[in-house]
């Protein structure tokens, strides 16, 4: 049952609730043909009518009951369905927060998300189903084959004779419909990634006109999804009929071979009508018990889809010590680390430096050589292949994560802002925080110019990603949210590339009697932003260069003077 069955043991009193109205219901369907029979054999013809009296009521009676029967049953199921759903979805989702970042590279973001709908609705309308239908159409058949049988043996044996023709039917739908489903999920994760990937990057879309491409990559990947539908619904359209057609055969032969019966007064007409109405609803049953199957198809695809999901095994791995001072000192010491899914060379390679607090560490390097990978190690989004990391003597994976990161603030690359307004982004921060906290981060970040100038103030809405602010705007916030928590330790991850020089220099001025007991770990491409650090690590391709201030630098570090004069201009004696 896997994953599952914690989700039986939660809601099984209202499943069970749901199976024992819908039995009640069911042989108050089933006692209808035999009533009616009684009506019309021992009534009608007999012109009986305190009895047809008796035996209408009765009926009128049992369809009444069945009818509350089954509107109970319906809102039962249908509320254990949706809350079923509720939790699978809620737990998914806090499994996926739990990913360490080499799981969550596993997936794609889009099979995440159809992961978390598309097969989470799935997986509701099996479990409705089973409250409903999936149980309900088995009772049917089997309660209907023995009244049958009862009536009437020979044409009972009608009957009997299709079943093994109808399941071997449904065997051939499971067999290879199921793959069929599951392809076509798979086909729903690509588009979802198209789509995913062409809203995240829609600006560049369309600054460089290349609207026609990503139509063109679209109509690929919804093309397949369309190709692998159509794949599984030639299946469902071709097996559904099949089925139909034998059970319609088969009610044919009873109608005819029970007027034969009935022309010889072998078979009353009472009892044929009974016989006809049990067949009925038999049929009816197979036919449904076939659509079942085509729904447990598709829930047994996305449950497996689902299953991989619970079944990941890795997870962040937790430390047991709390960080409870103040973090003196942050050491890397022959700290070596790959990317899971990269080409296997190292990111980082034998990185070792130790910075105290008070102290800022500049680290500059050119593209792809492994600058924001230092910052990933110290969060811990990924942990170390080689080599020790350690706060204030105490090695980071002995850390528990929570306690960790409250010591860390990092500002990213790409700020990250979420729908909502200045204030409740700001809150990410410090949940607790108050206006007068907000409005001193912001101006440290020299941001609060721009948040007054808005009538809102720190109600202005920031749209989905901060779409409505500058880039610049994004970065300044996103730094103040940072700066709100009070952290030991400050990254900052190329945090002022959208900034103009004379914003990045107040900003500086202001975070100076911020950064008096922080460890600072400034990463950047301009050289003018890592000169003025107490440390700067050079990096080139992963490899330490060099390790020094910047007047050091000059002198020792060949890659360094490269990138000064490349930036700058040639190195003067004076500057060294």
């Amino acid at each position: 049952m896997g994953y599952l069955g914690k989700y039986f043991r939660r809601h099984y009193r209202m499943f069970f609730l749901a199976i024992i109205i819908l039995m009640l219901e069911t042989a108050a369907d089933l006692t209808q043909p035999y009533l009616m029979s009684s009506l019309v054999d021992d009534g009608v013809l007999k012109s009986d009518l305190m009895h047809i009296y008796r035996q209408g009521g009765l009926m009128l009676m049992l369809t009444a009951i069945g009818a509350v029967f089954a509107f109970s049953r319906n809102i039962i199921s249908n509320t254990v369905a949706a809350e079923f759903a509720k939790d699978l979805r809620r737990d998914m989702f806090s499994k996926i927060q739990g990913f360490s970042m080499e799981e969550m590279d596993s997936f794609s973001r889009g099979s995440l998300v159809t992961r978390l709908t598309s097969d989470v609705t799935q997986m509701q309308n099996f479990a409705g189903g089973m409250m409903r239908i999936f149980v309900k159409a088995p009772m049917i058949f089997l309660g209907s084959l023995f009244m049958t049988w009862r009536l009437d043996s020979r044409l009972a044996m009608v009957v009997t004779a299709v079943i093994p023709i109808v399941v071997f039917l449904m065997y051939l739908n499971v067999r290879i419909g199921y793959p069929l489903f599951r392809r076509m999920q798979t086909s729903l994760d690509l588009v979802n990634d198209r789509v995913r990937e062409f809203l995240s990057g829609v600006r560049v879309v369309k600054s460089y006109g290349s609207e026609a491409a990503e139509k063109r990559a679209f109509d690929g990947a919804s093309g397949k999804l369309a190709y692998d539908s159509e794949a599984a619904m030639r299946t469902m359209s071709f097996f559904s009929p099949m089925i139909a057609l034998v059970l319609n055969l088969a009610l044919a032969a009873i109608l005819y071979v029970g007027g034969m019966f009935h022309s010889k007064g072998e078979v009353m007409p009472g009892q044929l009508m009974a016989m006809v109405n049990y067949m009925t609803q038999l049929l009816f049953s197979i036919h449904m018990i076939g659509n079942i199957f085509n729904v447990f198809v598709r829930a047994k695809a996305s449950h497996e889809r689902i299953d991989e999901v619970f079944s990941s095994t890795g997870g962040e791995k937790d430390g047991e010590n709390e960080l409870l001072d103040q973090v003196s000192s942050l050491s890397f010491d022959k700290v070596s680390f790959s990317y899971p899914e990269g080409s296997g060379i190292c990111a980082i390679q034998d990185i070792s430096f130790t910075v105290r607090s008070g102290e800022t560490l500049g680290i500059i390097g050119s593209t792809g050589s492994g600058k924001t990978t230092v910052a990933n190690l110290l969060l811990r989004l990924y942990d170390t292949e080689d080599g020790t990391i350690s706060l204030s003597g105490m090695e980071i994976k002995s850390i528990r994560l929570s306690s960790l990161r409250r010591k860390i603030a990092a500002v990213p690359q790409r700020p990250v802002l979420f729908s909502g307004t200045v204030r409740e982004n700001m809150l990410w921060g410090k949940s607790d925080a108050d206006d007068d906290e907000i409005r001193k981060a912001l101006g440290l970040a020299d941001a609060i110019g721009f948040v007054d100038s808005s009538n809102e103030g720190l109600d202005t809405r920031v749209g989905r990603g901060g779409m409505t602010l500058s880039g610049g705007q994004k970065q300044r916030i996103s730094l103040a949210r940072a700066l709100i928590r009070r952290p030991d330790i400050l990254i900052l991850d190329d945090s002022f590339s959208k900034v103009d020089a004379v914003t990045e220099s107040r900003i500086r001025e202001s975070l100076k009697s911020e950064a008096e007991d922080l460890i600072t770990i400034l990463i950047a491409q301009k050289i003018t932003s890592v000169m003025s650090c107490d440390k700067i690590l050079v990096l080139d391709k992963g490899r330490l260069c060099g390790l020094g201030t910047h007047k050091e630098l000059l002198v020792q570090s060949m890659e360094y003077r490269e990138i000064y004069r490349s930036q700058i201009g040639e190195v003067e004696d004076g500057s060294r």
